[in-house]
């Protein structure tokens, strides 16, 4: 019986090598890419593909994951592959489209949960895959992949410094927050920047020793955060130049002629005869520091020869001076030298006026605060050359400025420009008063404003314990002043300023008008409550109601009892205006009119009243009596009639 068994096993093996079954070994691989890390919080994407061995028909499969860590979000169907089926909480899913060769065909976005903290990891599978040939007949089955993802602590952003020094002291007044400083100047060559990091993971550039060039230099420190986020810090310093920088010639001679020398004058032609071969020039600079080129003996062509002399200043800067010497010809002629000494332009700049090279003479007008001007003149021709004697710092008043004009030919021209910088009383917006304060000369100084307001404490500061005496005027849309508050810079204190506010009218307008009988009169509401500080005095334009050496009286009105009192004051318009020496601040009335005489006049009204009544009842008497005797006389002559 066993050995029958066995005989038909190797009946059926024999069989079986001899008549092959067609089977193929296709196969589908699979992958995952995406990340292997991502910031605690921050979402997984992930994208899954298959490689089939051969063109399959369709497919399933399945995306495990944890989902005490993740929860699928959105996911995202790639290359026109269609899932009809697709099931987000088991991660099974079905396809029939037609796949061959490498295909990504779906994208997932992983929501993290709350268990997915720092250093914690969790692992997707794509498993299960399960694919059919073109017929449907067979089944291809895939090999899983997986891709493990770490959740790992957010980067940091801090960029900050917390330390910052220069040659080991702490930059004065460093913040972290604060990204540029200026340290004004030395007369060192190098400095030593140091810093550190308010983050430990952070890196920075930028620190150690550096080099001074003369002049301005700028550092940067850059600090970079974990992240990758940059913050730049800048340290300025300026380096002392104290290298001379005189690169004018104090002589330049030419052997044998007289040459016109000025320092400020740059080009010079010279004319000599035809048997002249050759020149010889000197020069001297006016420093002993500077260096001179150009001199010596020049050979002469027929015509021009352009000879430059260059004079270089200890701190390198360069002057060039040029003199153009002209042989001439055999016939004696010096060739066709130009005869133009007009400027093109001539700007005096922030300051325009209209320009005509035929005109020689301008004038403009400055304010008080202008030290100096910068004047920029364009010659008609490049061969003339200038002269420009411009006076420096300004002086209040006339200054002269020349600019002298000298053709190729040496025929000059000289254009003249008369600033005239303003004296006293300079009007300054309020807005540019701080900025401009230390360049005002003048004793006395306008500062103007719409806004009330606009006078801010840090303002008010700056003009106290000065010497000057300020007006500060507040003005309608039209440019008016309405009235002006008048202050000593030295009397003031700081942190001691008004309310600068003043209302032309009242809410007690129509009690106070009734008061003065409806005369005409001018209301000040003041803003500020409290004493007025000893010092301010208010000046009030009053010209549209009242002529220059108009008298004005001035009244307190008491809101309490209602009543105007006399502040036994009298004012006297002049220029437009009447001034307030106030020690309070209230309700005040400007009227021409004296309080006392109102009180005169109702003494006065009351009388002709009193009269009037008793002429009155005196003549109803006179007519009672009279109508009394008639009546009589018309009873005497009744009874005598009968």
């Amino acid at each position: 019986m066993e050995m029958r068994k066995i005989l038909i096993l190797m009946s059926m093996l024999v069989i079986t090598l001899l008549h092959p079954i067609g089977v193929k070994a296709a196969t589908i691989s699979s992958a995952i890419t995406g990340n292997n890390s991502v910031v605690v919080g921050s979402d997984v994407v992930l994208t899954f593909a298959i490689t089939p061995s051969e063109t399959i028909g369709g497919f399933s499969g399945r995306i495990k994951f944890d989902s005490s860590f993740l929860t699928i979000s959105k996911y995202e169907q790639l290359n026109q592959v269609t899932l009809i089926s697709f099931n987000q909480t088991t991660g099974a899913f079905n396809s029939n489209t037609n796949i061959s060769g490498y295909k990504q065909f779906l994208r997932i976005t992983f929501k993290p949960t709350s268990n997915f903290k720092a250093g914690t990891s969790t692992k997707v599978d794509f498993t299960d895959i399960v694919g059919s040939d073109l017929t449907g007949t067979t089944r291809i089955y895939g090999t899983s992949s997986s891709r493990t993802i770490t959740a790992t602590a957010p980067k940091s952003t801090n960029n900050n410094l917390a330390t910052l020094t220069v040659d080991g002291k702490s930059v004065p007044s460093f913040s972290s927050s604060v990204t540029s400083y200026s340290l004004g100047s030395t007369d060192a060559d190098s400095i030593t920047i140091g810093a550190t990091t308010s983050d430990s993971k952070a890196t920075l550039t930028g620190t150690g020793k550096k080099s001074l060039s003369y002049g301005s230099n700028s550092f940067s420190i850059v600090v970079t955060a974990e992240s990758g986020a940059k913050k730049t810090y800048t340290v300025s310093i300026s380096r002392n130049d104290y290298r001379s920088k005189n690169n004018d010639l104090m002589s330049l001679t030419v052997e044998g002629y007289n040459l016109i020398f000025d320092k400020d004058k740059l080009t010079y032609t010279l004319i000599v005869d035809n048997a002249v071969t050759s020149v010889n020039i000197s020069a001297q600079a006016a420093d002993d520091k500077a260096k001179v080129t150009g001199t010596g003996t020049k050979s002469l062509k027929i015509y021009s020869n352009v000879i430059n002399i260059d004079v270089t200043a200890e701190n390198l800067s360069k002057k060039t001076y040029t003199i153009n010497v002209v042989r001439r010809d055999v016939a004696g002629i010096a060739g066709d030298l130009s005869r133009d000494n007009k400027l093109k332009s001539l700007v005096v700049a922030d300051y325009p006026f209209d320009f005509d090279a035929e005109i020689l003479e301008y004038t403009i007008d400055v304010e008080n605060w202008i030290e100096s001007v910068n004047v920029v003149a364009e010659l008609s021709d490049s061969k003339a050359s200038l002269v420009l004697s411009n006076p420096g710092e300004l002086i209040v008043g006339p200054n002269e400025i020349l600019i002298k004009v000298f053709s190729e030919s040496e025929d000059e021209r000289i254009y003249k420009i008369i600033v005239n910088r303003q004296g006293d009383n300079p009007v300054v917006a309020v807005g540019r008063i701080v900025e401009l304060l230390p360049r005002i000369e003048a004793d006395n100084v306008e500062i103007t404003s719409k806004d009330p307001k606009s006078m801010t404490m840090e303002i008010w500061n700056q003009l106290a314990n000065t010497d000057k005496n300020y007006m500060f005027s507040i003005r309608n849309e039209l440019n008016e002043t309405l009235y002006m508050w008048k202050f000593d810079g030295a009397s003031i204190k700081e942190n001691e300023m008004i309310d600068f506010g003043v209302q032309f009218s009242s809410s007690d307008r129509d009690l106070i008008r009734s008061l003065l009988n409806y005369r005409e009169s001018v209301l000040l509401s003041l803003a500020h409550s409290g004493p007025i500080p000893q010092g301010l005095t208010l000046k009030v334009n009053v010209s549209k109601l009242y002529n220059d050496d108009s008298v004005l009286f001035v009244y307190f009105f008491n809101s309490e009892s209602g009543k105007l009192e006399d502040k036994s004051m009298e004012l006297i318009v002049k220029d437009g205006y009447v001034e307030l020496d106030l020690d309070h601040a209230s309700q005040y009335v400007l009227t021409p009119v004296k309080l006392s005489m109102f009180d005169d006049i109702s003494i006065l009204l009351l009388g002709i009243i009193a009269l009037l009544s008793l002429i009155l009842i005196i003549t109803l008497i006179s007519m009672s009596l009279k109508i009394k005797t008639l009546k009589r006389r018309l009873v005497r002559k009744s009874e005598s009639a009968a």
